[in-house]
């Protein structure tokens, strides 16, 4: 007599669901030791107090709990939160005890304890506002039969910034990203944020501003056989400069082409450590905002000791 696989199928089915339930809840209510690695941060922090210290992100527990309640934990996004409420300039140390990790994971793991770090060490300052100025770290590029008509110009050029004492009384300025601006043909506007390094703990009302660049079609101006002047206190009587003269070509912003002449433009170089009877040294050329050379330049020349 064969035996029909699917008799009684429906029984079957429920059985295999009531064993399968009954293991689930013996499972979870067993008792396990397990070690979590949970988000951490600093709450809490007194107005007119900055923190200065460098904080892990992440703190290791171990915990005591049956698998409904792991099982509830893995549901929720539980954050150690310490709490600066009570601190003052200086530095104090903070225990993660059982109280904070109760709070975090609720008060049926009173069990809970920190593995690592089990403590804190918090430095605060006061926080000190200051008006810095900006500088611009675009690097603007006019394209082929175009100027610039001058340095690219920030809006607002200043800015009020907060941060802990010991570094707003250092600081001078802020500088914006770093952007390349290059082959323009056009005068042109740019959103460019300011770099603000989070070491430094700052804080301002807007993190980017307005660079502005203008840009002119170009007329081109040879200047030749001029002199190189040396840097001030070189010893330009001991020392022979080769070449002594350059011939150069630059682009100039229509706006400006008459005012650029020989008593704007000229070329000096960088004072070496000398060394030895002959040395080269770089070419500084002086050029007026938004004169640019074109075509080849001499970028160095040779100094040669006079006997």
């Amino acid at each position: 007599m064969r035996v029909n696989p699917l008799h009684n199928i429906v029984l079957k089915a429920s059985a295999i669901a009531l064993a399968l339930l009954l293991w689930v809840h013996v499972a979870t209510n067993k008792t396990y030791e397990y070690q979590l690695n949970l988000p951490l941060k600093v709450v809490n922090v007194p107005k007119g107090l900055v923190l200065v210290s460098e904080t892990p992100s992440i703190v290791a527990i171990k915990v005591r709990a049956t698998g409904k309640q792991l099982l509830l934990l893995s549901n929720s996004d539980p954050v150690i939160a310490i709490s600066a409420a009570d601190c003052k300039p200086g530095t104090i140390e903070k225990i993660i005890g059982a109280g904070e990790l109760a709070e975090a994971l609720g008060r049926s793991f009173e069990n809970a304890e920190a593995l690592f770090p089990r403590s804190l060490t918090l430095k605060l300052e006061k926080e000190v506002e200051k008006k810095l100025t900006i500088r611009s770290a675009v690097r603007a590029e006019a394209g082929p039969g175009f100027a610039l008509v001058s340095a690219p110009r920030i809006e607002p050029d200043t800015v009020t910034a907060t941060g802990p004492a010991s570094i707003m009384h250092q600081l001078k300025y802020l500088e914006t990203i770093s952007l390349p601006l290059v082959g323009l043909i056009a005068s042109t506007s740019q959103r460019v944020s300011l770099a603000l390094p989070e070491s430094l703990r700052l804080s301002v009302l807007d993190s980017a501003v307005t660079v502005r660049v203008e840009i002119e079609g170009a007329r081109q101006k040879a200047f030749s056989n001029l002199a190189i002047i040396p840097p001030a206190g070189f010893p330009s009587g001991r020392y022979d400069i080769v070449p002594a003269h350059l011939t150069f070509v630059v682009d100039i912003p229509q706006s400006k082409y008459g005012l650029v002449t020989t008593d704007n433009i000229g070329a000096s170089f960088r004072r070496p450590l000398l060394v030895g009877d002959t040395v080269r040294a770089a070419i500084e050329y002086i050029l007026p905002p938004g004169v640019q050379i074109v075509g080849t330049r001499e970028d160095s020349v040779t100094l040669i000791k006079k006997q």
